[in-house]
């Protein structure tokens, strides 16, 4: 079970890894900061903007995710957004996210490679 306690944007001061993507920001970028109990255990985490954006359409469109920690580990937001016709994703949920939906092209083309 998870517990929000505390969530914002914040401008970060050192570099962090966004939970979703984990991709590597630098200090200067704008980033959702939130603080919460997972399991009982205390919680924080970093999320870019576009990955939360992108969460958050996900948990509305879709039940793709029950709860709010249920399922998402580091770094999947990458896969989901990859290749949204393996996990069914709709386009609405990129549309909301304000993020290209990938054709099923571009998709094929990078299985293959």
């Amino acid at each position: 079970m998870c517990r929000i306690i505390r969530q914002s944007v914040r401008k970060i001061r050192k570099p962090h890894h966004c939970w979703g993507c984990a991709q590597k920001f630098p200090p200067g970028t704008q980033m959702e900061y939130s603080f919460g109990i997972l399991d009982g255990d205390v919680n924080d985490s970093y999320c870019c903007l576009d990955c939360s954006r992108f969460i958050d359409a996900i948990y509305k469109h879709t039940k793709l995710y029950s709860d709010c920690c249920e399922g998402l580990e580091f770094g999947e937001v990458r896969s989901l957004k990859a290749d949204p016709h393996y996990y069914k994703i709709p386009e609405i949920v990129f549309t909301e996210a304000g993020l290209p939906y990938p054709s099923v092209d571009n998709t094929d083309e990078d299985s293959a490679a």
